[in-house]
């Protein structure tokens, strides 16, 4: 994703795209389609450190520059 970004991929997308990835490492059955739907306090996604969250917007808002 740092790649494509720096190529000119859309930051909002690559990051959601990170979020997705970091979920998925959690719980490998997790499923954006069905796990993130409605309201944002009902989404059904496992629990990660905000750390990671972090890093990710961190490396991809670098590879933005």
């Amino acid at each position: 994703m740092i790649v494509e970004v720096q190529n000119g991929k859309d930051y909002n997308t690559a990051y959601d795209e990170a979020r997705i990835k970091i979920y998925k490492a959690a719980n490998a059955s997790f499923n954006p389609d069905t796990d993130m739907v409605g309201d944002f306090c009902y989404w059904n996604v496992p629990p990660v450190d905000s750390a990671e969250f972090t890093v990710a917007r961190k490396l991809l808002l670098q590879a933005q520059k």
